[in-house]
């Protein structure tokens, strides 16, 4: 959506999960929900609670096309099973330029399961900071107007920290599926 006020995406008496203002809820595969929303606790366990979580991720520069001057600035995450392909990548790391990541690398670590966050900016009124932070939204509402959301910049991704935003302001989503 792009709508400006924050009653456009719910009324903040509840989360949105599952509801018809999680993004997820329109994306549909062979006709099957599959996509949601992660809420709140979901991202705090990715971010800080599971199993060397500190270990599991890193800021990185991801080649995106053939040209060798494409780059996206963001963050890298790893699953739990994760096992390194013959691909350097530098864990727990601040500053996008730590790893540098071909197009070629990117492919093997995302079929060993890594997931990137690009530092995609956000809107306010214009677009602002794009490939220099990422703001993301969670589906856990935080009053009338406002929902949480985490960011990701060159020098940091505050694991702890959850930011009250506007639910109106325009920010990233990143959908995820439930594994069986």
């Amino acid at each position: 959506m792009t709508g400006t006020k924050d009653s456009d995406y719910g009324d903040g008496s509840k989360d949105i999960a599952g509801t018809n203002y999680d993004w997820g809820v329109y994306n549909y595969v062979m006709g099957v929900k599959t996509w949601r929303t992660m809420t709140r606790s979901e991202w705090y366990y990715l971010l800080n609670q599971r199993e060397r979580a500190s270990d599991k991720r890193g800021h990185a520069k991801l080649r995106i096309s053939d040209n060798p001057l494409k780059y996206v600035s963001g963050y890298v995450f790893l699953p739990d099973n994760y096992y390194e392909p013959d691909v350097t990548f530098h864990i727990n790391t601040t500053g996008y330029n730590n790893n540098i990541i071909s197009l070629e690398d990117w492919k093997k670590m995302e079929a060993a399961g890594a997931a990137f966050l690009p530092a995609a900016g956000y809107r306010l009124s214009t677009m602002q900071k794009v490939d220099e932070e990422g703001r993301y939204w969670t589906a856990s509402a935080d009053g009338d107007s406002f929902a949480y959301s985490f960011d990701i910049t060159e020098n940091s991704l505050d694991p702890i920290h959850f930011s009250s935003t506007q639910r109106h302001c325009g920010i990233s989503v990143r959908l995820v599926q439930d594994v069986k």
